[in-house]
């Protein structure tokens, strides 16, 4: 749903300030470098935004949406025909749309930056789908960024015009690949049953899908010098292609028992963590001076908390969607925490999983976040004090 709201966001800039684009893009280079500057200080400063601001403004920036539906502009922009009326709108800013969306993807890269620096720091941390779409997200940069630089006028004065275009010829791969991080990283999501990644993932899949199969006719009918049935065909092609990926999502997602349960999945991440607290606290081992201190704090906590006993749920905002918990409580002491339902993104929430032995440990949610998982960790000590809020006496 957030790339469908950004192609009509691009389409309507497109349509409207297409023009002043053209005329004067410096400003909304700086008006993109800002809000890219912006994001990312919120990202490292651990600042989440809440309600409305955090489920629809923020993830068409952090999630690259905004940037993804502006390079939609821009590809289209050579598959459609000569002197079809879009064509006119956006060839002539082609270009400059090219910047802003780079600007713009530069917010969804440094906020998921955890994936691409894995891929030096610890690749075995990345596994199946999420490390092939991490792959593609470091081929993506790379392939960008002489794009991005080339991309600006001045620049492209000063290259030889074969070698220039020769260049831009690599936006055909990146294009590609862009469909490729997207359907990786959703994958699991997708056979999670996670509506909002399967509606993504066709989205996605349709619009770059048929982008390839109305740029090709194109290229065979600029070679035969005969466009007069381009258009045509390239509706044809549309809507078969619209025909044949509603057959295979009602034939892939008809049925959900092949879904695993998420419940299920959460709760078997956490066992470990409960297992290892009760572990360390048997009366029996000898206690350290820093388990003393430990010890010392939790009784303290003990006696600022007042709860009633039993299992309460709680709710809050993670990265990408609600994350709700199941907190029990036993003579004013946390016992166990349990995710029962998320809509995080891996590997940020098994990453964010690391925040519910603190809160076990420190028999309290006043914890700190998860380096690299802040929203998502941060999702789940909210969810936490959700809870405990409705436990106390």
């Amino acid at each position: 749903m957030i790339f469908l709201i950004s192609l009509i966001i691009a389409a309507l800039f497109v349509l409207f300030a297409g023009e002043r684009l053209r005329k004067h893009p410096v400003p909304y280079y700086l008006g993109a470098a800002a809000l890219t500057l912006g994001v990312i200080g919120l990202d490292f400063a651990g600042i989440r935004a809440k309600g409305f601001m955090a489920e629809w403004v923020m993830p068409v920036l952090t999630k690259g949406a905004l940037s993804g539906a502006i390079f939609v502009m821009v590809m289209w922009g050579g598959a459609l025909p000569n002197g079809h009326k879009l064509l006119k709108c956006i060839m002539p800013v082609r270009g400059q749309l090219s910047i802003l969306a780079c600007i713009l993807v530069f917010a969804h890269a440094v906020t998921f930056r955890t994936y691409i620096l894995s891929l030096f720091t610890n690749p075995g941390k990345l596994k199946g789908t999420v490390l092939v779409a991490s792959i593609c997200s470091l081929l993506l940069l790379l392939i960008m960024l002489p794009l991005f630089v080339t991309s600006f006028k001045a620049v492209r004065r000063k290259m030889n015009p074969r070698k220039w275009k020769a260049l831009q010829r690599t936006a055909y791969v990146f294009y590609g690949l862009i469909l490729g991080h997207i359907l990786f990283f959703t994958y699991r999501n997708v056979l999670l049953g996670r509506e909002n990644y399967r509606l993504n993932a066709v989205i996605y899949t349709y619009v770059f899908l048929t982008y390839g199969i109305c740029r090709i006719l194109k290229a065979v009918a600029v070679k035969k010098k005969d466009q007069s049935k381009l258009g045509m065909n390239q509706l044809k092609a549309v809507a078969l292609c619209a025909t044949g990926i509603m057959i295979l999502t009602v034939a892939l997602f008809g049925k959900e028992e092949f879904a695993p349960s998420i419940k299920e999945t959460a709760k078997a991440s956490v066992v470990d963590a409960v297992t290892a607290r009760d572990d360390s606290w048997d009366i029996n081992d000898t206690m350290t001076e820093e388990t003393a201190d430990t010890v010392d704090q939790i009784r303290e906590n003990e006696e600022k908390a007042g709860y009633e006993d039993g299992t309460y749920t709680g709710t809050a905002f993670g990265n990408s969607g609600d994350i709700t918990v199941a907190v029990t409580v036993k003579d004013d002491i946390i016992t166990n925490i349990e995710i029962l339902e998320q809509e995080e993104d891996e590997p940020y929430f098994t990453d964010a999983l690391e925040v519910i032995p603190k809160i076990l440990e420190a028999n309290s949610f006043d914890v700190d976040t998860v380096s690299g998982a802040t929203f998502s960790s941060g999702g789940i000590i909210d969810a936490v004090k959700n809870a405990l809020d409705k436990a106390e006496k």
